[in-house]
Formats: C-alpha cells, structure tokens, sequence
C-alpha cells in the first residue's frame, strides 16, 4: 500500500510539473485574460503606453514564475492555489489603481469640455464593485471571470471616452498630459503598490517552491525506505533546490526574463528527475500502473477542462475541444471500470484510446494556434502544453 501511494505522488508529481508551467503564464489557463492597460480613448493602446509605461497584464502574475513550477504532492495544493491567488489578487490591485487613476482624468477633462460624463461615471462605478468582489473571490475560476468582467467595463469606458471626447471638440493629446500628471502626481502611491506586489509575489513564489521540494524529498524519502536506489533522484532534486536563491534574486530584482529563465532551468531539471523515477517504476506490478494513469488522467482531464473554460475567456470557439474532453472522459470511465472488474486487457485498450485522445487535444491547441490571433505568450502556453501531452501519451504507450 505504500509503494502504491508514493507511486501515484510521483507520478502526478511529474505531470503536473509539467503542466504547471503553463497555469499563471496563461493567467487562467488557470488563471485569466489581461485586463486592458489601454488608454481609455484610443483604441491602440498608445496613450495607454505613453502614459503608463505598463503592458504587464493585470493578473499576470509570474511570467513563468516558480509558484507555478511544481515538484508537488497533492495535500499541498490548497495552500499553493492559495499563494498564487494572493499573487494575482496583488498585481490585480496595483493595475487597477493605474487605469481607476486614468478613469479619474478622462472624466474630469470630458466634463472640462462640457461632455456627457454620466455613462463614464457608471462605467467607473461598476469597475469599483468588481474590484470590491475580487476580495471575497477564493478560486482561480471566479477570479479569471472577475477579470474579464473588468476588461469589458475598460473596453467600454475607453469607447465611451472617445466618443466624448469626437462630440465635444476634445483633444486628444492634452487628455494624454492630463493623464500623465495625474501618473506622475500619484507616482509614490503607484510604487508602493508595485512593491507591495512585488514582495507577496516573491514570498508566495519561494514559500511555494519550499513546498513542493519539501514534498517531493517526501517522496524520496520513502523511495529511500523502501530501499530504493534514489542517489541519482536525490542528485537532482539537490541541484532544484539550490535554484532558489536564483530565484529569490530574480524576484527581488524584478526581473522578469530572469524569473522566466530561473523557471525554465527548474523545469528541465524537474523533466529529468520525472525520467529518473520512470525508471524506477520499471519495478511496479502492471496493476499497480494501470491504476496510478487512471489517477492521473483524471487529473489531465481537470487540467484540459479548465483551459478550455480559460480560452472561451478570449471569445474562441471550443466546442471541438470540449467534444474530445467527452471522448476522453469516456475512455477513461471504460478504462476504470475495466480495471475495477479486474478485466486488464480491457483496462489497457481504454487507456491506449485515452492517449490517441491527448494526442487530439494537442493537435487542436495547435489548430487554434494557427487559427486563431492570440497573445504570444498564450501561444507560448499552449504549445507548451501541447508538447507535454505528447510526451505523456508517450510515456503511457511505454508503461503499457
């Protein structure tokens, strides 16, 4: 019994290091569309750029940062969504403060010019309440929705102020001084909030990055006692944990390409201890392994369904997907069922269709790659774990 559950945590351990990756880079593949930093009257985002200086997304809270880089088991995932809610709560906040302060000077310059301001001002108002909701918001699901709720009350008011601003003669780029000063008026409150973000953002990441070594030397831990060889598992997991210091520098530094990188080393390595524990499962019953891919498949499954739900935030279509979630779900039902009736070759052709099904969501997340204009970092998110799918459906095809 414990060989078989220090088997299933290493296991989900490894996928879901794979996957992981993609969660806040994507703001909602778990976690949100960027909430517009545009200026409220021009439509290409260039008084937003002048004025701001900030294309960051509003909840986009990690850029590939390590609370998203898991080596976890799963009784630390409710303190670990907690931390990367809180992270995204906090950039929230400060990027809201920034457009609430642009809100402010286009409704002060449009009654200035004698505009129409009553639609701004509940337009202002509704973007107040939603903000005031993210408080009591505890999920990823419900906070990726407040904020598109946010993006379409900015759209909304940068059209409205445009509108204003063509019926009463107003001219654009005083708006954009206006605004300005305003910036630069608030610039100390602007910092504090970008520190404030910064230091959760930091905190949240290494307490999380602590977690999730702590549970994978768990795991180790009772390799070790199970007499295991776990020499070159422990290497490697020695050399994830001394990239913290790395980490915690890139953080405190702001330095968001250095986080990214700092990430992407602690992924290539966490792949290759994923490889070093394949090899010890050589020694598991074939049972064993077929009940530890239907665990985790019905955890792939949660992951898919969630990013599906996440890119219908960008209005895209994803009624094929959802079709091979169906699929999926199907094969995986049969597969369990199968295997709870001890009817292993049954168990075995169920989950060979649910590998041919992640091989079809990869190739519909490059469909919509290549269909579809997204953000780059999102096509970076989806190729991501496009590839990883791939790589998991293959690691099946071994195992069976």
């Amino acid at each position: 019994m414990i060989k078989k559950i220090f088997l299933v945590s290493f296991l989900v351990l490894i996928l879901l290091f794979s996957f992981a990756i993609a969660e806040d880079e994507m703001s909602s593949v778990n976690n949100s569309e960027p909430l517009d930093i545009n200026d409220t009257v021009n439509d290409t985002g260039d008084i937003g750029n002048q004025v701001v200086n900030d294309t960051e997304s509003i909840n986009d809270t990690d850029d590939g940062e390590g609370e998203e880089l898991s080596i976890i088991d799963y009784p630390d995932i409710p303190l670990i969504l907690k931390n990367q809610l809180d992270s995204r709560k906090a950039h929230i906040k400060y990027m809201a403060y920034i457009k609430e302060l642009s809100m402010n000077a286009s409704i002060g310059y449009i009654t200035a010019i004698e505009g129409d301001t009553s639609e701004l001002i509940e337009l202002q108002e509704d973007f107040q309440e939603e903000l005031d909701n993210i408080k009591t918001i505890f999920s990823h699901d419900e906070l990726t929705e407040a904020v598109t709720n946010l993006n379409s009350i900015i759209k909304d008011f940068r059209l409205e102020s445009r509108d204003q601003l063509e019926k009463n003669d107003g001219r654009t780029m005083e708006l954009v001084n206006i605004i300005q000063n305003s910036m630069d008026e608030n610039r100390q409150s602007i910092d504090a909030l970008e520190s404030s973000y910064w230091q959760i953002r930091k905190e949240k990441a290494l307490q999380t990055l602590d977690q999730r070594v702590g549970s994978a030397q768990n795991t180790i831990n009772i390799l070790k006692q199970r007499d295991y060889d776990i020499t070159a598992a422990q290497e490697k997991l020695d050399i994830i944990k001394s990239k913290k210091e790395s980490l915690r520098q890139a953080l405190l530094n702001k330095d968001i390409l250095l986080v990214t990188q700092v990430n992407r080393e602690i992924l290539l390595y966490s792949q290759e201890l994923r490889d070093i524990v394949r090899d010890l499962q050589l020694t598991i019953s074939k049972e064993e392994i077929l009940e530890n891919w239907i665990y985790a498949g019905e955890r792939i499954l949660g992951r898919t369904s969630e990013i599906a739900e996440d890119l219908e935030a960008f209005e895209l279509d994803t009624s094929d997907l959802e079709d091979i979630q169906e699929e999926a779900s199907d094969s995986l039902g049969d597969a369990q069922s199968a295997f709870y009736t001890d009817n292993i070759d049954s168990t075995i052709e169920n989950l060979k269709d649910f590998q041919d099904n992640l091989i079809d969501f990869q190739e519909e997340y490059n469909k919509i790659i290549e269909d579809e204009e997204l953000p780059e970092n999102i096509e970076s998110v989806l190729s991501s774990i496009g590839s990883t799918l791939e790589e998991t459906a293959e690691t099946i095809e071994l195992d069976l």
